[in-house]
């Protein structure tokens, strides 16, 4: 029995730091990636300009007669967009766009793309439209 408390205080030490280790928080991750990929989901809009993210990564773009489309990713609280393709809807001219990020800020709910600030805020149509 001498010889065998040794192994046994050894291996409840072992397995006390194991369980703890596992104990972690629930969140999916610490810097809260999963939370903002769904915060960010649905309409962002700045004067004319329109993004749309959907759930599976992919998300569509307008601004007057130009669309597009593209696909994102979300690291913390940074939007990587790429492959984007962009199409003229009065000159019928298709594109590709250069790769872009967006910078997320859940205290504000605003979304930082290309100098802009979007909100979820649909603009009110201009006089005459």
């Amino acid at each position: 029995m001498k010889r065998l408390f040794p192994f046994l205080l050894l291996l409840v030490g072992v397995l006390a730091i194991g369980l703890t280790s596992c104990g972690g928080s629930d969140d999916n991750d610490d810097n809260g990636t999963q939370g903002y990929a769904s915060a960010i989901l649905g309409a962002w809009y700045y004067d004319d300009y329109e993004y749309w993210f959907s759930a599976g990564g992919t998300g569509e773009y307008r601004c007057e007669d130009i669309m597009g489309d593209f696909h994102y990713t979300v690291d913390g609280q940074v939007v990587w967009m790429s492959q984007f393709t962009y199409w003229n809807n009065t000159t019928h001219t298709v594109w590709k766009g250069e790769d872009m990020h967006a910078f997320y800020d859940p205290e504000q709910n605003t979304l930082y793309i290309d100098g802009r600030t979007f909100t979820r805020n649909k603009p009110s149509p201009k006089p005459g439209e």
